[in-house]
C-alpha cells in the first residue's frame, strides 16, 4: 500500500512610491492567503461495520489488523474503528459488542454515498466508499488517495478520567472552518479475543481491533469545546486497554476532515 518612459522627477517619485505601496499590498495579500489556507498532514479514518454473527467478518478483522500493522510500520496516520452492528443478533448469536446505534450510523453512511445495500463487513474510508470488507485493492486505493491530500482542518484532544463519575472528560481544539461540522468521540477497546459458541462463527475465537465501545456526537459550535463521555462498566478495571479516537466530519456529506487518537496508559 503505498501509502507538486521618461517623466519629470516628481512623477518618478510618485510612481516609485505607488509601486512600493502596490508591492507591499501584494505581500500582505499573499501572506493572508497563506494563513487562510494553512495545510495539515493528511489523516485517514477507516470505519468498519461488522458483527460476530457474520461468517465473512473475520476476514475483515484480519484486513484491519493488516492496515494497522502497515500504518504503524511506515508511520502513517491511518486509524481504524470497528463498529459492531446488531443486524445479525437474531441469527443464533448475539454479539456482545453490538449496538443498534451503530446500525443506524451504517445506514446513514451508506445513504450518503449512494450505497443502496446494507451488508457486513462494510468499510468506509474518510466517510467514502461503502466497500465490501474484503475489497483490499479498492480500500488501498482510497487510503493512498487520502494520504495525498493535505488538510485544512486539525483537531487536538486531551482527556482525563473521573473514576467517581465513570466518565471521560474530553477537551478539544479545532483549527479550520467549523461550519457544518460534527465532532465524534469513539472510545475503543484496542484488542479483543472472544469465543463464539453459536451462529455462523460457532466454535471460532475471533480477534477484533479498535472495537467501538462507546460513541458520542456533538455539533461543533466553536473552535474549542468540551465533552464528557460515559464509560463502559468494565473500562476502569484495565483502562490501558482502551483509547479514544476523535474525528471531525462534514454533517451533510459525511467526509472526514481530521482525526486524533489518544491511547491510555
Amino acid at each position: 500500500m503505498s501509502w507538486q518612459p521618461i517623466l519629470q522627477l516628481h512623477h518618478h517619485l510618485f510612481f516609485d512610491c505607488m509601486k512600493k505601496i502596490f508591492f507591499t499590498l501584494l505581500f500582505f495579500v499573499a501572506v493572508s492567503s497563506l494563513f487562510a489556507q494553512k495545510k495539515y498532514y493528511p489523516q485517514v479514518l477507516i470505519e468498519l461495520y461488522s458483527s460476530e454473527g457474520c461468517e465473512s467478518c473475520p476476514y475483515a478483522d484480519a484486513f484491519t489488523k493488516e492496515i494497522l500493522f502497515i500504518a504503524d510500520s511506515v508511520k502513517q496516520p491511518v486509524f481504524v474503528l470497528d463498529y459492531h452492528v446488531d443486524i445479525w443478533d437474531r441469527s443464533g448469536w448475539k454479539d456482545p459488542y453490538s449496538d443498534s446505534a451503530y446500525s443506524r450510523r451504517q445506514f446513514l453512511a451508506a445513504n450518503r454515498v449512494g450505497q443502496p445495500a446494507i451488508f457486513t463487513p462494510m468499510i468506509f474510508v474518510n466517510g467514502l466508499g461503502g466497500l465490501p470488507g474484503a475489497a483490499k485493492g479498492e480500500v488501498g486505493f482510497y487510503i493512498n488517495n487520502s494520504l495525498k491530500e493535505p488538510r485544512e482542518h486539525n483537531v487536538v484532544t486531551t482527556a482525563n478520567v473521573f473514576e467517581g463519575k465513570n466518565t471521560l472528560s474530553i477537551d478539544y481544539e479545532i483549527d479550520g472552518n467549523t461550519d457544518s461540522l460534527e465532532i465524534h468521540f469513539a472510545l475503543i477497546e484496542k484488542h479483543i479475543f472472544n469465543k463464539v459458541t453459536a451462529g455462523e462463527n460457532h466454535g471460532k475465537t475471533l480477534e477484533h481491533h479498535n472495537v467501538v465501545r462507546k460513541f458520542a456526537t456533538q455539533v461543533v459550535k466553536s473552535n474549542k469545546g468540551h465533552y464528557e463521555l460515559s464509560l463502559p462498566k468494565d473500562a476502569m478495571a484495565d483502562f490501558k486497554k482502551f483509547g479514544l479516537i476523535t474525528f471531525l466530519q462534514w454533517k451533510k456529506g459525511g467526509y472526514v476532515f481530521a482525526v486524533d487518537e489518544l491511547l491510555f496508559k
